[in-house]
């Protein structure tokens, strides 16, 4: 009965032992959400202030009808060489027939335009244009003289002299008006002109020659001139571009061909064919004449005020 207690002991120890490990090993911590974190404030970005809107194009046209109610215009033009013209003259001398042909040749000239017009219906303006040129020139003078010493051996004569042409030109002219883009419109125009023509002319006789011996040729040495003045009448077509700097004001060219012819008299002589104007182009300035603005709507009519009642005496 001894020998049962001795046998528990080894069971007991085990028991033991065994609780202890089980009191030392460690445990695993218990998994943790974590807390959501609250997002970081954001500043927002500053707005850039909106772009103004573009101003709208310049109207001066609506329907295709110009708006415009007139234009006024200047230009320096440069005028191409107007036609040349002859004058012719004889007489005797020495008992043969003497003559001369005095040639005035066409040359170009520098001058000033300036023009208006009103617009009288749609695109259809009436105006008036002013242009005035001058030039120099030097005529060409050939013919023939008798020989002091043998008949029928004529003396042949040449030179030139110095003659003025100045020309003071109004055209009137109805244009009419197209656009093009939103700032360049084209205005064709046509008319009848009149021209007062300024012009050297040779009087009767009045050339100065000198012929030396063998009085095989001779020079002209003097012209008897007078500057005469004339009207011609003829017509002139053309063409003006405009391009707007702003409202009212603008930049343009032109292009105009006129052409006139008057006779000059010389007194027992031949008159003088005169031909004046030719191709001009140029350029300046423009300024347009805008529609009246419409007229702001009256506000309502003020109620009629009441009569003030009579104070009691």
């Amino acid at each position: 009965m001894t020998r049962k207690p001795l046998l528990l002991l080894p069971v007991l120890s085990c028991l033991l032992a065994s609780a202890a490990l089980g009191q030392t090993t460690p445990q695993k911590p218990a998994p943790t959400t974590p807390a959501p974190q609250k997002p970081a404030p954001t500043t927002p970005a500053p707005k850039k202030p909106a772009a103004k809107p573009a101003p709208a194009p310049v109207a001066h046209f609506k329907n295709g009808a110009w708006l415009d109610r007139g234009y006024l215009s200047a230009n320096v033009i440069y005028q191409t060489a107007t036609p040349s013209f002859t004058q012719q003259q004889s007489w005797t001398y020495f008992a043969e027939p003497a003559s001369v042909a005095i040639e005035y040749p066409g040359e170009s000239a520098v001058g000033v335009d300036i023009a208006g017009g009103w617009r009288v219906w749609r695109n259809l303006a009436l105006g008036a244009g002013l242009a005035v040129v001058s030039r120099p020139s030097t005529t060409v003078v050939s013919g023939s003289l008798p020989n002091p010493l043998y008949t029928n051996r004529p003396t042949t004569l040449s030179g030139g002299f110095e003659a003025k042409h100045s020309e003071t030109a109004i055209h009137a002219q109805a244009s009419w008006t197209m656009p093009l883009k939103p700032r360049l419109i084209l205005m064709v125009f046509g008319g009848p002109s009149f021209v007062n023509v300024t012009q050297t002319i040779v009087q009767a006789e009045g050339i100065g020659t000198s012929i030396p011996y063998p009085y095989d040729n001779g020079t002209i040495t003097s012209a008897n001139t007078t500057n005469q003045s004339g009207m011609a009448f003829g017509f002139s077509a053309g063409a003006d571009f405009t391009y707007f700097l702003s409202r009212t004001l603008g930049v343009g060219g032109i292009v105009r061909y006129a052409l006139a012819s008057a006779d000059f008299p010389v007194t027992g002589q031949p008159s003088v064919p005169v031909k004046a104007g030719g191709l001009q182009a140029g350029g300046g300035l423009r300024v347009f004449f805008p529609p009246p603005k419409p007229a702001k709507p009256k506000g309502p009519a003020k109620p009629p005020e009441k009569p003030m009642a009579p104070a009691k005496k």
